[in-house]
Parts: structure tokens; C-alpha cells; sequence
């Protein structure tokens, strides 16, 4: 059965439930145009309300002037900005009618406009610093509207776009909106959990916020590598809980032979593109020989990741940006020329559906990397395989690419001067500023592979990443699954217990996990 129609037959046992005795859980959707959160959402609204849960949903129609959900490819900044909403509000108010509506539930809109004098205080705001740093309620959404800003420009360079000061007023005037918005459902509806797509962004963000003020519990998702799978946390953005999340929930756990046989044969597939529902690369590991390029082994290879990704504000950083890093990475090459670096561009810039109009190539020309013989820089374009780049190099730097993850996997020493979700757990080579930073460059050039106690670590992790935290849940794992016979059974556990996990997360706390795999 198709998820759609089982949704629809879902919704038929749907009853309000006006004694929620296990609570009210609002859905903030926001963008019901995505289609990743819009069946999500419906699914464990579905769930928790057949489970004894009152769930609502708080979602955009066409309440807000600038959203996630549009992108520089699709709507120019003059369009958006002559526009009194977005040229995609169309597509959320279209789904809202037909995905949300038959469900029967109740829902609320980010429809409260902000007031004369936050709107004039907005419009006063003459930079993207000012935006950046505007708080309300000692909550910053202006990072949240940098955020967007930049992931609408694909781009961190935003003083060299035209419209970059009027698009982020926009977003930060969204981001107001989605903020009291919220916090006008909460006072008046009083949920126990607010469940969130992204956790970043805006809307998103600014209503995670509101929650946190508030003091109400809240669970962020996201899609995953892994086909059908999903990565939740509790309290806030995956972005930032990764970083936080404790050693001791992975490092001391024995997992089955069985599943590490399952995640050695999944790295393999992974590198041919096998098993993901997001893979950025078209590359395929020595499959095409006239893309290898032989190289003598004694290199480090540098790894980007896209710079308009979760551009938001990071505590710890030893670079404030990804160029920052390359600059540093650079000139230390550039005074120790007997050492040699191999910088591989991240594919997504090309690939990616919101492709990079920051190309990396250029900004490392600028840095004078063509003249230099011990530096060579392998293109987004070039076919030749991340994964045996990794295999031949002796080291590996990243900023926070999660490919880090699999570098360390395969044996490899990686040094991790940005926000990496490796970064302090135990197996990696961490730095807090420049001169640590070339410290450990000078020591990756002596090293040999990891030791066997990181090595464990590394692989360890590696099965709580790709395996534990990447919650697979059959219904978006295999079209055409089966249709229960009883439609309570597709909540009880009895035929995903994984499921279950994530809609008792929703009910009673705590960040699901997988119990099957």
C-alpha cells in the first residue's frame, strides 16, 4: 500500500480525544510543501492520536514572507522581493487542503502579524551583522534568518548579492512572525511536546525557540542517509545535540556481530550509492580506472562540505567559517612545501538540489593553490571517488563534513578543526585554534593508522551513527509495505518497533533510537 493511501485509511479511525490523557502534542509542519515533513508529521499525529494523544499542527498558509522551502534556483531575489509573499506559498496552501484537512485535526497558522514597531525596528537594521545578531525575548532568531539567508543564496559571501540585506529582512521579519505565532498557540493551547522538522531555519527555528522559552519539551527530526530513516533529538537541532550528545551512549555498548557485519557491508554500498535516500555523489570506488589518479600514499586529504549548510552559531569553533579553515590549511602547506595536501571539493556543490554558488575551486585559486606543486585540488566535477581518496591518504582534515565518520571507520587519523559530530569522542584529533590546528598537521604527517582502541571507537560509532540514531521506519522504507490488517497494529510495535520508539519519544521524552535495524 502507498504511504498516501495508508495515511488516508489511517485517518478513518481517527477519533479527538478530548481527554489526552498522554497529552497534546502540536506538530509545527510549517512548510506542508515539503513532502518529508508533511508525511512524517501525519504519520505520528496518526499514531500518538490512536495511541490516547490530543496532536495538532501549526502550519504555514501563505502567513510568511520569505521560508526553507524556496531557494535563489527557483525564485530570483527580485521576484521575491517584489513579491508580497513567496512565489511558492501556493504549493503549502494547496497541500494544507489536501493532506492535512481530511485528517480531521485541528490546526493552527503563522498568521499573527508582528506588530508596527518590531517591523520598523527591522527595517532600520542596515546590515547582515545587525540581522544576525537581533533577538527578541532573549532568543536570537536573527541567526536563524542568517541561516536561511544563506542557504537561500546557497552562499556565505552575502555582501556580494545585491538583495542580500532586503532578503534577510524577510527572513528575520518571518522568523518574528513564526516566533509570536507559537508562543500565541502555546499560551493558548498549552501542548506538552512540540515536534519539529530541522530545528533550524525559519520557520522552524524561531518556533523551537518559542518552545524552549516556554519550557515545553521538544523533538526535532530529520531524513537520513539510510533509506526510510530518520534522525530525532530531543531538546534541540541535531545540529547542535550531536555535538553534545555523551560518549557513554555508544562507546561502552557491545552491539551484536551480526549488526557490525550489517554496517561493514553497508560502508561498502554506501560507497557505490547503494542503500541511501541522500547521496551526493554520482562517483562509483575504482569502478572506472581512468579516474584514479596514482599518487604516492604520503599525503593528507582535506574535506570540504557545502558552506550554506546549518550555517548557524557554534560555540566552540577553531575557524569561524570553512574558508577560514581553507586559508589556514593552505598557508601551512605553502611554508612547509615538502609536505603535500590533497583538497577534495565536496561533490553536492554541483549536485546537491540547492546547488553552491560558492565554488570552492575559486576561492582556493584566490589563495594562490595553483602555484603551488605540493597542494592539489580534486573538483566537484571529478568522478574519481572520495572513498579511495580516503584509502590512499595518510591523514585526513575536515571542518564538518560527516565524512569524517567514515574516514575514521577505514583506519584513518582525522583532524577536526570545525564542528564535525566526531569532535570529542574519543577517536579524532581535535583543535581549538590556528596554532593547535598546525600542530596536529605537522603530527598527521607522522602518524600511522589509528590505534586499535580508536579504531574500536571509530567503528563503535560509526554503528551508532548509521545504525542507532538513523531510526528506519518501514513505512518510508519499502514501497508498497503491506497494508495491516487492524490499522491500530501499524502503531503498536507488532509490526515496526521502531515506531513505537519514536511515537513513545513523542509521548514521553527522551530521543528514539533503533531497537531493529
Amino acid at each position: 500500500m502507498k504511504l498516501e493511501t495508508l495515511i488516508r485509511e489511517a485517518s478513518k479511525s481517527y477519533r479527538p480525544n478530548r481527554d489526552n490523557r498522554r497529552g497534546k502534542v502540536l506538530f509545527a509542519t510549517s512548510i506542508s510543501g515539503n513532502a518529508d515533513a508533511a508525511n512524517l508529521d501525519r504519520v505520528l499525529a496518526l499514531g500518538v492520536a490512536l495511541r490516547g494523544s490530543e496532536p495538532a499542527f501549526l502550519l504555514c498558509d501563505s502567513d510568511l514572507s520569505a521560508c526553507q522551502i524556496i531557494k535563489f534556483g527557483r525564485v530570483a531575489p527580485i521576484e521575491l522581493i517584489q513579491s508580497e509573499h513567496t512565489p511558492r506559498c501556493g504549493d503549502c496552501a494547496s497541500h494544507i487542503e489536501s493532506h492535512f484537512v481530511p485528517l480531521g485535526m485541528p490546526y493552527w497558522r503563522l498568521g499573527l502579524p508582528i506588530d508596527s514597531t518590531l517591523s520598523q525596528q527591522i527595517d532600520s537594521l542596515d546590515s547582515i551583522s545587525q540581522i544576525r545578531e537581533f533577538n527578541v525575548m532573549d532568543c536570537q532568531i536573527g541567526d536563524h534568518a542568517y541561516a536561511a539567508t544563506v542557504r537561500y543564496f546557497a552562499s556565505t559571501q552575502l555582501h556580494q548579492e545585491a538583495f542580500a540585506i532586503e532578503i534577510a529582512k524577510r527572513y528575520l521579519k518571518s522568523a518574528a512572525r513564526g516566533f509570536y505565532s507559537a508562543l500565541s498557540v502555546f499560551d493558548n493551547w498549552n501542548p506538552d511536546v512540540v515536534v519539529a522538522h530541522h530545528g533550524i531555519y525559519v520557520p522552524q527555528g524561531p518556533i523551537v525557540q518559542a518552545a524552549r522559552l516556554r519550557g515545553i519539551r521538544v523533538l526535532t527530526w530529520t531524513p537520513s542517509y539510510r533509506r526510510g530513516t530518520f534522525i530525532f533529538s530531543e531538546g534541540d537541532s541535531y545540529h547542535h545535540t550531536m555535538l553534545e550528545e555523551p560518549s557513554e551512549s555508544w562507546a561502552n555498548t557491545d552491539y551484536p556481530v551480526q549488526i557490525q557485519s550489517a554496517v561493514d557491508e553497508y560502508m561498502t554500498r554506501r560507497e557505490r550509492g547503494e542503500d541511501d535516500w541522500i547521496t551526493f555523489s554520482d562517483s562509483r570506488p575504482s569502478e572506472n580506472q581512468g579516474n584514479v589518479k596514482e599518487r604516492s600514499p604520503n599525503f593528507v586529504l582535506a574535506l570540504t562540505s557545502v558552506t550554506w549548510d546549518a550555517e548557524v552559531h557554534y560555540q566552540a569553533r577553531a575557524f569561524r567559517s570553512m574558508r577560514d579553515w581553507l586559508a589556514a590549511t593552505v598557508a601551512f602547506y605553502q611554508q612547509n612545501k615538502e609536505l603535500r595536501l590533497v583538497i577534495r571539493i565536496h561533490p553536492a556543490e554541483l549536485t546537491s538540489p540547492n546547488r553552491s554558488r560558492e565554488p570552492m575551486h575559486e576561492y582556493l585559486e584566490q589563495l594562490g593553490t595553483a602555484y603551488c606543486s605540493n597542494i592539489e585540488v580534486v573538483g566537484p566535477e571529478s568522478k574519481e571517488s572520495t572513498y579511495d581518496l580516503i584509502r590512499s591518504a595518510q591523514g585526513v582534515v575536515v571542518f564538518n563534513t560527516k565524512a569524517g565518520i567514515e574516514a575514521a571507520y577505514r583506519e584513518k587519523p582525522v583532524v577536526v578543526a570545525g564542528e564535525a559530530w566526531i569532535k570529542h569522542k574519543g577517536f579524532t584529533i581535535d583543535v581549538d585554534d590556528s596554532e593547535e590546528y598546525w600542530s596536529a598537521l605537522s603530527e598527521l604527517h607522522r602518524m600511522g593508522s589509528l590505534s586499535p582502541e580508536r579504531v574500536q571507537l571509530a567503528k563503535r560509532y560509526a554503528t551508532h551513527f548509521f545504525f542507532s540514531r538513523m531510526v528506519r521506519l518501514n513505512l518510508f522504507s519499502h514501497e508498497g509495505w503491506p497494508a495491516p490488517a487492524h490499522i491500530e497494529s501499524l502503531f503498536d510495535g507488532s509490526l515496526d518497533p521502531n515506531l513505537l520508539e519514536v511515537l513513545k519519544a513523542v509521548e514521553c521524552g527522551g530521543t528514539p533510537c533503533s531497537r531493529v535495524w
